[in-house]
Order: C-alpha cells, then structure tokens, then sequence
C-alpha cells in the first residue's frame, strides 16, 4: 500500500512534509532495533522563542570560540611532548656514545644506561 507522509510545523508553524519511510527489508514479526532509526524518525526540535534563539546563538558562538581552543591546547601539549621525547632521546644517544668513544666496558655500559633510564622513569613518574 501506499505509505502516508508526516506533516511537521516548525517554530513559525509553517508545514513541512517529511519523506515517506523506507521501509524495504523489514519483516513482520521480526524485532526492530531502535538504535538503528534513521535520524528523520526523531522528533524536529527548533527554539519557539526569541530567546530560545538568542540563547541558541550564543551557545553556537561560545562553541565556535571554545572548541580551537581546546584544540590548539591539546596540539600544543602534543608538540611539547614530541620535543620532550626528542630531547631524552639524543641525550642518551650522547651519553652512549660518550661512553663508547671513552672504551667503557660493555658491562658498566649498559649499567649505567639502565640507571639513567630509571632516573628519568623515575622524574617522568613524580611529574605525573
């Protein structure tokens, strides 16, 4: 059969007619998952008033303002520690070679490299 339309009014009550629903490969008898509702199936909401509009507004704006923001801080925090990792890498790349180039053994080598690496474990663990 023929499938009605829904006849919606928004906050100027002016009729809008929404596009029947699909609804080829539904069964009778078989459970509908309500998580799977297309978004046309919801209920339109729109500010009815002047302020719920100047509120609307607002909030869009704040958004606009607030959300580079926090973008911007999250990738700064990203760079610095991209840089902080940068640094404990070539510093241990200078300590192992400052150890190779002065014949330290191979033992008291990597002795002293593991206690640099739990030093800095150590801090990276008091700063958080």
């Amino acid at each position: 059969g023929a499938e009605a339309q829904d006849d919606h009014r928004d906050a100027s009550g002016q009729d809008h007619q929404r596009a029947p629903q699909d609804h080829v490969g539904h069964q009778e008898g078989r459970r509908h998952d309500h998580r799977a509702e297309p978004l046309d199936s919801l209920p339109l909401v729109v500010p009815k008033s002047t302020n719920e509009r100047v509120f609307n507004v607002f909030v869009i704006l704040f958004g606009l303002i607030l959300f580079p923001s926090f973008l911007g801080t999250i990738t700064a925090a990203m760079t610095d520690l991209r840089v902080l990792n940068s640094m404990f890498d070539r510093n241990f790349y200078m300590l192992r070679r400052y150890l190779k180039d002065r014949d330290v053994s191979h033992d008291f080598r990597v002795r002293v490299m593991k206690y640099a690496e739990h030093r800095v474990a150590s801090q990276q663990r008091q700063i958080q």
